[in-house]
């Protein structure tokens, strides 16, 4: 149909203007799409409509599915199967006891837990007595650690035994926070001083159904996600019971019951809770594993007849890298996520011989969703051309020095033309998905709300994020704002980060930010500290670094420098180093790299800089 449609575009061309030509193009070529893209619209409308109309929450979609199918795995793990029932058995045992010790509607409780069927049954049992579950990432440390737990205002913790050592270390600074240790071997072991037994205290709870339930809504919040934003610590993202349906039901519109899910990411994070969402909410089977391997990916999609997989961009790029050299005969025929690059993309389909990507952006906390529905190499999403002035996602213009919309001479921001990179802001409405419930801090959350962006009274949300959209539509994720970086499919927050080397360095002049490796998704970080006499204990700074963050926020690269310029306000310039990045060729300064093997920083020698750039040292 579309070449009737460019036909006629051809013909038309000698009477039409330019500019009609050039719509009737971007029409023949994006109808299709875009038809596809009304058909999910409407579909979110009767999803949204649902959820409000009947008050859906977590709880009761999930005893519908118990209902239909209580014998029914949910969730593989390893060698082990969960069934609806045991699901359903566990998490009350989980909501009975925290009910009786008196935690209710509206309390948070943190879990610290690798990932396990226990786990989604610890969320789902708290969930069912309506306390907030608070999903830590286990990568946290120290003090970025607690932050986490107070910014979230937990009254109690749940943590795996695997983690005691950095529950132990932290245990003083917790002040009135109730540990709960749950032994996941299901072994007797010595428990931490100051903890309560989870694993004996539920072999005595009943497992029947909770005889009284709290009156939830579909607004009420269901979990708090951690999210570095562009700035600082941490922040407890608030997503709610209506906010969680309506995402995961969005997805379903692309699976069946029948699908079996492969979804080996930390659950902690709001792209693998959907892949449990749509176990628990729709019936799917999925299959979760305590921590990724490339190597086993597709193999084990293979095991356990997988049709779907979960990924993350960073993943993918490992999978295709690690895959044999024959290729694994499995049945995965789609796979979704976010973070893809368009290299890898290719790469991936090629080699796996995925017939569909559903590429997809949004914000843990924010209002801007977008989805790639047709397997456009690369593309977050899309759109359309013809509605871009009245939709309520915006590309505007940015000013990266000043890090923030640019604004014309009645204060109004201004929007991007095609392939002009800018800030993506989405307009905040009353529909759950375009709610921004933002954090728990009142601050932080009216710092992500640009106020009269095109027309008195209106509110957008900042999602902190560069794109670019080109003629046809499609939208393309390009780079952070602010002072975050996004490596090993996390967020970084610089500031966390200077803020460790400071205190480590005895408040030296520090600067950090993300660079570019070729052949890498993302950036990784690259700290650059003030020492004019060139006397620090460069070993004992990676002891240090390496204690007190995660793995993942590890700056890779570091640079010793007589002086940091400042601005006229005394901050200090990261654009004078930005450029020049990690390359011995045209830095005089000393230079060194983190060796993941020694956890220490070695020198960059010219010869170590090669190979790191053509990736003969994995990274």
């Amino acid at each position: 149909m579309w070449w009737i449609v460019s036909a006629l575009t051809f013909l038309l061309g000698t009477i039409l203007t330019k500019s009609c030509c050039k719509w009737l193009y971007i029409i023949a070529k994006t109808y299709r799409r875009d038809l596809a893209g009304i058909r999910i619209l409407l579909g979110v409308k009767r999803i949204l409509k649902d959820i409000q109309t009947n008050d859906l929450t977590i709880h009761k979609q999930f005893m519908k599915v118990l209902g239909k199918t209580p014998n029914k795995v949910a969730i593989y793990f390893e060698n082990d199967t969960w069934t609806y029932s045991q699901i359903n058995t566990f998490s009350n045992k989980i909501g009975r006891f925290f009910s009786d010790e008196g935690y209710q509607k509206g309390d948070a409780v943190a879990i610290y837990y690798e990932n396990r069927p226990e786990y989604v049954g610890i969320w789902l049992g708290l969930s069912k007595i309506g306390c907030v579950v608070a999903l830590v990432n286990t990568n946290l440390l120290n003090d970025a650690l607690v932050h986490s737990l107070k910014v979230a205002q937990v009254k109690a913790l749940i943590f795996g035994t695997s983690y005691v050592d950095r529950i132990e270390e932290i245990s003083p600074q917790l002040g009135n926070i109730k540990i709960f240790q749950f032994d996941d071997t299901l072994h007797a072991k010595e428990v931490m001083p100051n903890a309560i037994n989870l694993t004996e205290k539920l072999k005595t709870c009943e497992s029947g159904n909770l005889d009284i339930l709290p009156t939830l809504s579909h607004s009420d919040k269901l979990f708090y996600m951690f999210t570095s934003g562009t700035t600082g610590l941490p922040k407890a993202a608030i997503i709610t019971h209506g906010r969680f349906s309506a995402n995961v039901s969005t997805l379903m519109m692309e699976c069946t019951p029948d699908d079996v899910f492969y979804d080996p990411l930390p659950l902690y994070h709001y792209t693998p809770a959907m892949a449990i969402g749509l176990s628990l909410l729709h019936g799917l089977s999925c299959v979760i594993r305590k921590s990724f391997s490339a190597s086993l990916y597709f193999q084990e999609c293979a095991t356990y007849n997988c049709t779907a997989g979960m990924y993350v961009g960073e993943i993918c790029r490992y999978i295709v890298n690690a895959a044999p050299k024959e290729t694994v005969n499995h049945g995965v025929i789609k796979m979704f996520g976010n973070g893809l690059r368009k290299e890898t993309w290719i790469e991936l389909v090629k080699k796996f011989n995925i017939k569909r990507i559903f590429e997809y952006y949004g914000a843990t906390e924010g209002n801007v969703v977008l989805a790639n529905l047709d397997n456009q190499a690369g593309s977050i999403g899309f759109i359309p051309r013809y509605l871009a002035k009245y939709y309520k996602f915006q590309i505007v213009k940015y000013d990266e020095k000043e890090e923030k919309p640019i604004r014309d001479e009645n204060g109004r921001c201004i929007r991007c033309d095609c392939n002009e990179v800018g800030l993506i802001i989405g307009r905040i409405e009353r529909n759950i998905l375009s709610k921004f419930r933002g954090y728990t801090d009142e601050a932080q959350t009216n710092s992500k709300i640009l106020c009269d962006v095109f027309k008195p009274g209106d509110r957008y949300f900042n999602t902190g994020d560069l794109m670019e959209m080109d003629e046809l539509g499609y939208v393309y994720f390009k780079d952070r704002t602010g002072d975050t970086f996004r490596w090993k499919a996390e967020n970084v927050s610089t500031m966390e980060v200077e803020e460790v080397f400071g205190k480590l360095l005895n408040h030296a002049d520090v600067i950090v930010f993300g660079v570019e490796i070729p052949g890498n998704e993302g950036k990784a970080g690259m700290a650059v500290i003030c020492d004019p006499e060139r006397n620090r204990d460069i070993k004992a700074l990676s002891y240090g670094v390496n204690k007190k963050l995660a793995a993942y926020a590890v700056p890779l690269f570091l640079r010793v420098t007589s002086v940091i310029p400042t601005t006229g306000n005394f901050k200090m310039k990261k654009t004078d180093f930005r450029p020049e990045g990690f390359n011995v060729h045209h830095i005089s300064d000393p230079l060194y790299f983190f060796d993941s093997r020694l956890k220490e920083y070695v020198p960059l020698t010219s010869e170590l800089y090669e190979d790191i750039i053509s990736n003969k040292v994995r990274v």
